[in-house]
């Protein structure tokens, strides 16, 4: 039982497209073994693309660590300031949108105005910690734990269980809001 990571990307490419945008980026996690994941959505934009026609522009950028954090943000703003204004990037995890928001405002590039961002995974945490409202896509989680306890109980019981991988798609894409305080008792949604 798993997330179906193609049906991830392609939800976060069509909620871009409906905004109207037609350029398209992948922020990516470097390949490790242990996260296939990673490159099931990277493939998943890499197929999108191929398949409404459009040119792609991935970056996978560095492993993020306290060390390397200020390296790998100036090579990922090196990396956005290349991309065509209003472009949509879907970051492989709303961890990665974050390090996406940080760059930008880094850069003053203003988002949604010149670059659209979306995440997976829609962490709360995250939405709390980022000053620019994420949209991210959310993951069916509870389907995929009561199937796997399905599974698990059918196992216990005696039953046969099918090793056909099942893959539970995403629900929905989520907008967050922030308020931020525009003058004492007056709140400015962004």
């Amino acid at each position: 039982v798993a997330t179906d990571n193609y049906a991830l990307v392609e939800m976060a490419f069509l909620h871009l497209q409906q905004k109207g945008l037609n350029h398209f980026a992948f922020y990516g996690i470097p390949t490790e073994d242990e996260k296939h994941w990673a490159v099931e959505r990277q493939n998943a934009f890499l197929s999108l693309m191929h398949q409404y026609e459009h040119q792609s522009a991935v970056y996978l950028g560095d492993k993020i660590t306290s060390e390397n954090w200020a390296e790998a943000q100036f090579k990922l703003g090196g990396w956005l300031k290349l991309l065509p204004p209003h472009t949509g990037i879907i970051a492989a995890t709303d961890a990665r949108a974050r390090h996406l928001l940080q760059a930008c405002e880094a850069l003053k590039i203003a988002v949604p105005e010149q670059l659209c961002v979306i995440g997976i995974d829609n962490e709360e945490l995250i939405q709390y910690l980022s000053r620019i409202s994420l949209s991210s896509v959310t993951q069916g989680t509870r389907k995929i734990g009561y199937q796997a306890a399905k599974m698990l109980d059918n196992l216990l019981n005696g039953h046969k269980v099918s090793h056909k991988p099942i893959l539970i798609p995403p629900l929905k894409v989520e907008r967050y809001y922030v308020a931020v305080a525009q003058r004492p008792n007056r709140l400015k949604i962004l």
